[in-house]
Order: C-alpha cells, then structure tokens, then sequence
C-alpha cells in the first residue's frame, strides 16, 4: 500500500503548479522512511536533467530538510549548483532601458559582459569538472 501511496503523492507534486499540495506533503510526512529514497532519487535526477523537473525537486528539497536527513546534503549541493543557463542569466543581467525626453524606451545596444564566479555553498569556488574554468562568461 505504502509503494502506491507513494507513487501517488510523488505524481501530485509533478503536477501543475496552481497550489501548494499540502495534503500530499503531510502524508510525505507520515511515510517518512519510506519516501526519503525516492526523493534523494528526484534530487539526483534534477541535477543530471534539470530541464525535466518543475516543482517535484523543490518539494523533495523542503520534506528532507524538515526530516533533517543526513544523506541530502550533497544531493542538494549537486542539484543547486548547476551552472546558469547563458539566456536566463542574461536576462537578468541586462541593462534597465534608457528613457529620455526625446528618445523612446529602448534597452541599450552595447553588449553586456559578466563574469559571474562559480561559488560553492561551503565556500570557495567550485567547477563540475577537473578542466572547467570557476567563472561563467556572459557576453
């Protein structure tokens, strides 16, 4: 019964993000034992396919914290320090428009470069690979 209860709940968080699944978070909760694997396993697969995931690996992130489990540290680490993808930090990083009295509202023409340091949680810089640079150019 516990391994479709499961399946259930873990289905309920990869739905649509119209609510918060408290009802399904609070059954998490009673099958704690059961349901720390499964979700040491989204955090896992989150860091390898990011793309893939919506809102499973943030529900998976909050119940391991509230069950203070040891053993998702590192997942957590690993799946929160991946490198950011180039079009969505630069839209972020982009230059408010500039607006004056005879011009249009426009966003400035010059190219942005940034240099944004891979930081670890622990401290330091850290890079995914052994010949990987600790920066990430944006440009």
């Amino acid at each position: 019964m516990s391994a479709e209860q499961i399946d259930r709940i873990l289905h309920a968080f990869n739905g649509p993000p119209d609510r918060y699944r408290r009802d399904e978070v609070e059954e998490a909760v009673a099958l704690r034992e059961e349901i720390t694997p499964r979700l040491l396993a989204i955090l896992d697969e989150f860091a390898t396919e990011p793309e893939k995931h919506t809102l499973p690996h943030l529900y998976a992130v909050s119940l391991l914290a509230h069950f203070k489990e040891p053993k998702a540290h590192q997942p957590i680490i690993r799946a929160f320090n991946l490198p950011l993808r180039v079009e969505y930090a630069q839209a972020w990083l982009r230059p408010p428009p500039t607006c004056g009295p005879r011009r249009s509202c426009q966003r400035s023409r010059r190219p942005t470069t940034t240099v944004l340091p891979a930081r670890s949680p622990l401290g330091g810089t850290t890079s995914r690979s052994p010949s990987a640079q600790p920066a990430l150019v944006l440009a």
